[in-house]
């Protein structure tokens, strides 16, 4: 599910053209306020759907067995173009420089707006998929579904593609029973085993997040306790330090070792501050390479 619910526009979604053996093509029309200008999406017959908008987005689907799908997505930008996102009208400078760093960085482009779209339809599509199945069969759609709006006219589409040529396919479920079993959450948004584990960048990157929470948290804990030990030190020595100042008729000693002492103990106490907050900020940056759960009343 791409966006938010709260600032959804209205689109239009018609057929151009046969629906063929080998696919057939969509014109979808987002609403004019939108500012998005319209675009095409191609199925070709049996697993790749393409978005044609400025660059080229394709999303392959891979069957692996019954019930199990491989996802691969793949973003193309025009010959000689190292951009890999489509020019959306109105959309202001900080925001386009920040899709410009996505880019750059493959493993942030990835836990911060890929992940989260495809989690967005897993767990909605895995329970759907079982509703359809035990009260039917995939051709029993039509009977289970209401859908009116123009919007729904590629997945309409599709579904009588698939009941006019793709029945025979052989990884299509017939009956529940060729279903895999019900996942549970920690289970469907398993970053780590979905894709963690297969993309180099994110391996990458969790590697490296894990080797900076050690690193922080041994270099706080190590300055931390420095300051700890001298500011300890300072105060056993001013009893002393305040007793021949006081011999001496003075007692500024004691005003300056007082600070001294408060201050060190003040900058133990920041320095373990600054980095416990360093380790959670990172800790919580590993947690989106193993698991994120999606809760879908929140988006």
């Amino acid at each position: 599910m791409q966006g938010s619910r709260y600032t959804d526009h209205r689109m239009d979604i018609s057929l151009q053209g046969p629906v063929r053996t080998g696919g057939f093509k969509t014109l979808v029309a987002p609403v004019e306020s939108s500012g998005i200008p319209p675009y095409e999406v191609t199925y070709v017959a049996p697993c790749l759907v393409r978005w044609d908008r400025g660059p080229t987005i394709t999303l392959n689907i891979i069957p692996t067995r019954k019930g199990w799908v491989r996802i691969f997505v793949n973003f193309a930008g025009p010959k000689g173009s190292d951009r890999t996102r489509p020019d959306i009208p109105g959309m202001p400078p900080l925001v386009g420089f920040i899709l410009d760093q996505l880019d750059k960085h493959i493993w942030l482009q990835h836990i911060s707006t890929q992940n989260p779209i495809i989690d967005g339809d897993t767990l909605f599509m895995h329970a759907a998929e079982r509703t359809l199945y035990e009260r039917g069969d995939h051709s029993s759609w039509s009977k289970q579904y209401y859908m009116p709006a123009t919007a729904d006219a590629a997945v309409i589409t599709w579904r009588k593609w698939l009941d006019k040529f793709g029945n025979s396919l052989p990884v299509l479920p017939r009956t529940a029973a060729d279903l895999p079993p019900a996942l549970p959450r920690e289970q469907v948004f398993d970053r780590y085993n979905q894709h963690t584990k297969h993309c180099p960048h994110c391996k990458a990157a969790l590697r490296n997040a894990e080797i900076a929470i050690g690193t922080v948290a041994v270099l706080a804990a190590v300055a931390s306790a420095s300051f700890v030990v001298a500011a300890i030190n300072a105060a056993a020595a001013l009893p002393a330090a305040a007793g021949a100042a006081a011999a001496a008729g003075s007692a500024s000693v004691t005003t300056v070792g007082l600070w001294l002492v408060a201050n060190l103990a003040g900058l133990a106490a920041a320095i373990a501050a600054v980095g416990g907050v360093i380790v959670a900020g990172l800790l919580k940056l590993r947690q989106q390479f193993i698991f994120e759960d999606y809760v879908h009343a929140e988006h």
